[in-house]
């Protein structure tokens, strides 16, 4: 027979919070990793293309990180106050 366990809310909260982070961490390195290996090939061949590339991956990393400050002043006024 299974037994459920009563845990708190706020635990499952915490994991998820927890993953978010480790993503991000993850996303960060990769496009990093992509941002680098596109100005790689652009030096090589010139490619417009790749250019128009990089910096459209430029732009959405700054819209990302935006939005992360976004996150970050609405739970630090949604986090109670000791």
């Amino acid at each position: 027979m299974i037994q459920l366990v009563n845990i708190p809310s706020y635990l499952f909260v915490k994991a998820g919070q927890s993953m978010l982070r480790t993503f991000k961490s993850f996303y960060r390195k990769v496009e990093s990793e992509v941002l680098d290996l596109s100005w790689k090939v652009f030096e090589k061949t010139g490619n417009v293309d790749t250019y128009l590339l990089i910096k459209e991956i430029e732009r959405a990393s700054d819209q990302q990180s935006q939005m992360e400050d976004l996150e970050l002043v609405i739970e630090e006024q949604d986090s109670p106050t000791h």
